[in-house]
C-alpha cells in the first residue's frame, strides 16, 4: 500500500512540475511576443534610440516596456544629446582672431 502512495504522490508532483514548466513557456512566449510586436510597430523609434546609444544597442528590457517607454527614452537621450552638442559648442568653435592664440 505505501509504494502506490508514494508513486501516486510522486506522479502528482511530476504533473505539478510539468504544468508549472509549461506555464513558464507560456509566459516566455507572452513576452517574447510583445517585444516583437513593439519592435515591429515601434521600428523607427528603435532605429533612431539604437542610433543615438553609445553602444548601438537598445537598453535592456525597454522593448518590453512598450511605447511609452522606447518614446520617453528617445525623448531623454535626444535631450542630454542636445545639451551636451550646446556646452560643447564653446569647445567646437573657431578662434575670432589669431591673437587669441598666444
Amino acid at each position: 500500500m505505501t509504494a502506490r502512495i508514494f508513486i501516486t504522490t510522486f506522479n502528482r508532483c511530476f504533473v505539478l512540475i510539468e504544468a508549472e514548466l509549461i506555464r513558464n513557456k507560456v509566459r516566455a512566449m507572452s513576452r517574447m511576443m510583445k517585444m516583437f510586436k513593439t519592435l515591429r510597430e515601434e521600428n523607427e523609434s528603435v532605429v533612431q534610440l539604437k542610433g543615438i546609444c553609445p553602444d548601438g544597442k537598445v537598453p535592456k528590457g525597454l522593448l518590453l516596456e512598450g511605447k511609452r517607454a522606447l518614446e520617453t527614452e528617445l525623448l531623454d537621450r535626444r535631450e542630454f544629446f542636445t545639451k551636451a552638442k550646446m556646452l560643447d559648442s564653446v569647445n567646437e568653435a573657431m578662434p575670432s582672431h589669431l591673437s587669441e592664440l598666444h
